[in-house]
């Protein structure tokens, strides 16, 4: 009779689930790469783009001070702060200061919509179509997609991250307050991303998950309209929205890395709980139930010309 050296059937099965449990990320990472190469490249360079056409478009929109002083004070009007942010910096106005209280906040956007769809696509989507099913009959741990799905997004939020450094400092900007415009950005994406992970999981489809994470983004530019309109450089109600924590940061004039650290923060924690409620349905299952349809056709249905009607409406709407 021999001795057994292995350790107890409890802690084996403990270190193999910690350890398991991102089993084939970077190999889905490497596929969710090459998958999206276009699509997520195309997001990448037409932010940073964007960022290089706006910062060298402001000396053109305002070819003196005097025309910089004019639109300045229309972004420190309440419809302009409404419209574009808290507008710091706007009582002695230069062309940096200008582009980060214009420009910088839907820059913010389209990152925030990027990272979000990225997410959802290569998580939710991918259970709606069946081909995550397919894949965890393989070597692939319960958080290896996700996992995967969240580095890519960090991965692009970071290479536009750079191109809107590079596109800040080639317009002579202050290289401070680029670098905070380039972070805020990147902020912005992972915190978002954060959210389309928590959001993959409660909707049973791609559609709802981008639906819900859309309507959050959406919902924090209304709380950030409200609190920057009543008050010259925000409100107390500006900190109450994720995009009102990356322009608080005021890039060229006062330079606060700290708001970001709400950011990051609160990302950690919505990671978290996007992991930690993707352990708690099925795979393709949301934990929101769907709305149930109707249990009877309508009236209409039960005639040629209803049922052709209702066919056909996609392709009539266009």
């Amino acid at each position: 009779m021999t001795a057994s050296a292995t350790l107890p059937p409890a802690h084996r099965l403990v270190e193999t689930s910690d350890a398991s449990a991102t089993v084939g990320a970077w190999t889905l990472l490497r596929f969710m790469l090459r998958r999206d190469r276009v699509r997520l490249s195309s997001w990448v360079v037409g932010i940073g783009l964007l960022t290089l056409y706006f910062s060298l478009a402001v000396r053109t929109v305002a070819r003196d001070e005097a025309q910089l002083a004019q639109l300045a004070g229309m972004l420190s009007d309440p419809v302009g702060r409404l419209m574009t942010g808290p507008a710091f910096g706007m009582e002695q106005p230069t062309y940096a200061r200008f582009f980060s209280a214009g420009y910088a906040l839907f820059r913010y956007i389209f990152i925030a919509l990027m990272s979000a769809f990225t997410v959802v696509r290569h998580t939710r989507a991918e259970e709606q179509s069946g081909r995550a099913e397919l894949m965890r009959a393989n070597v692939v741990g319960r958080h290896a997609t996700l996992t995967a799905a969240f580095l890519l997004t960090a991965i692009a939020n970071v290479a536009i991250g750079v191109l809107m450094l590079a596109a800040t400092l080639a317009a002579g900007f202050a290289p401070a307050g680029s670098a905070l415009v380039a972070t805020a950005g990147v902020a912005v994406g992972v915190f978002f991303a954060a959210v389309a992970a928590v959001t993959s999981q409660l909707s049973e489809s791609s559609r709802g998950a981008s639906a819900m994470a859309g309507g959050l983004l959406a919902l924090a530019y209304l709380i950030r309209m409200g609190g920057d309109m009543s008050e010259a450089g925000g409100s107390t109600l500006s900190w109450f929205s994720p995009l009102g924590w990356a322009q608080q940061t005021a890039p060229y004039v006062e330079d606060r890395w700290w708001p970001l650290l709400l950011l990051l923060v609160l990302a950690a924690a919505l990671t978290g709980a996007g992991f930690w409620l993707s352990t708690t349905r099925d795979v393709g299952a949301g934990l929101l139930a769907p709305r149930l349809g109707r249990s009877e056709a309508k009236p209409a249905l039960g005639t040629p010309l209803g049922l052709a009607a209702r066919v056909l409406r996609g392709g009539l709407r266009g």
